[in-house]
């Protein structure tokens, strides 16, 4: 269950990058319907295809949200950008801990009914990796920045 919910927002965060977008008109009436009422502020939404449903893609209050619905228009999760301060504290520590040479670039929270996690992108010179930890500040995954799964 753990393995589909972080494959579901894998998927979202790297295939929205490089899925082609949708005309507003492709989307089915009940996943437009579902963004409407969900983020009824979110204005210019780039709309993707995938294997589960679709994904929107958004920015507001200079924030950017990456948003999944399955084929009914059902909410499945999101993925938002937040200030990098805004990452519990522990997970911080960790990182400056283990990855103290990295410089922290972006910080997400993902949301969905399974609960809570965190996603921490990290960079220095042309390396790139991305973290994904729990609430509580546990090291899930290291995945590169290319998608590929990191030995670290």
């Amino acid at each position: 269950m753990k393995t589909y919910f972080l494959a579901v927002f894998f998927g979202l965060s790297l295939s929205s990058i490089s899925a082609q977008s949708l005309d507003f008109g492709t989307v089915p009436e009940s996943v437009r319907e579902g963004i409407i009422k969900d983020f009824p502020k979110a204005k210019y939404v780039n709309w993707t295809r995938g294997q589960e449903g679709y994904q929107a893609s958004f920015e507001t209050r200079h924030k950017k949200y990456f948003i999944s619905y399955d084929l009914n228009g059902n909410l499945i999760g999101q993925i938002i950008e937040i200030d990098k301060i805004k990452l519990p504290r522990n997970i911080r520590k960790k990182l400056e801990r283990n990855y103290g040479d990295f410089i922290l670039e972006t910080a997400s929270r993902i949301n969905s009914k399974r609960g809570s996690l965190y996603e921490a992108e990290l960079g220095r010179s042309e390396e790139g990796i991305r973290l994904l930890f729990t609430s509580e500040g546990n090291l899930i995954r290291i995945v590169s920045v290319d998608g590929q799964l990191a030995s670290r």
